[in-house]
């Protein structure tokens, strides 16, 4: 591209300006190496083909490329102007600069602007390799009209899932049914009154046949007799 060889050019006059530099010679210093890396990675991008890529065509990866690339160029030309005014070393000159002019700033402000073109100049890259990235898989796997729902499958998708069929619901009976307590067990299930009775009811006392008569008794403690002496 025409526009990255003027901006080589700027750079490399920057470099030579530096050279017969006499006054705030260490910020000319760093504004000459700033320019020197920024021709680098331009050159680096011009030999892969990459600022060709991102500038080429009408998308918005080349509006954002060629519109930093006129911001850069604009931002060297302050550069050089600058370096070159420091070469005055006369008394009057370096006084009437120091009033009316902070050129520490401006040498910040500069900075600023060089580093803010680089960052979008990267960001114009991977807008383009985005691109690219997005042509390549359309050229390679194009969209079939099949693969677009029909707008029948919309509407169904959309519909709610139906009622249930009436069929599914239990009837007002069956609800009586589930409502009503368990039946109470039959009243022949139930005791009667007189076989409690007859429960509770001690058991009977033994007849009187059973009980030994004191004559008994009297006999059963008595000692057995003793057998006769014989003399």
């Amino acid at each position: 591209m025409e526009l990255v060889n003027t901006i080589f050019d700027v750079a490399l006059k920057i470099a030579k300006a530096v050279e017969t530099a006499r006054e705030n010679k260490a910020m000319c210093l760093d504004l000459a190496d700033r320019a020197s890396t920024i021709c680098n990675i331009l050159r680096q991008d011009r030999d892969s083909g990459a600022i060709m890529t991102a500038g080429g065509g009408g998308g918005q990866a080349s509006q954002i490329t060629r519109h930093t690339l006129e911001r850069l160029k604009a931002a060297l030309d302050d550069a050089l102007d600058l370096v070159e005014s420091q070469r005055q070393s006369g008394v009057i000159e370096r006084a009437v600069a120091s009033f009316t002019v902070d050129v520490a700033r401006k040498f910040q402000l500069l900075q600023t602007r060089i580093s803010d073109c680089v960052n979008d100049l990267k960001y114009a890259k991977l807008v383009a390799a985005d691109h690219r990235a997005q042509d390549d898989n359309t050229r390679a796997a194009p969209l079939k009209p099949s693969s677009f729902p029909r707008p029948s499958d919309l509407v169904k998708q959309l519909q709610p899932p139906p009622l249930p069929k009436p069929s599914s619901f239990p009837r007002p009976s069956d609800l009586v049914k589930q409502l009503q307590p368990p039946p109470l067990p039959k009243p022949s299930s139930f005791q009667r009154p007189s076989d409690l009775v007859k429960q509770l009811q001690p058991p009977p006392l033994p007849k009187p046949s059973s009980f030994q008569r004191p004559s008994d008794l009297v006999k059963q403690l008595q000692p057995p007799p003793r057998g006769r002496r014989i003399w």
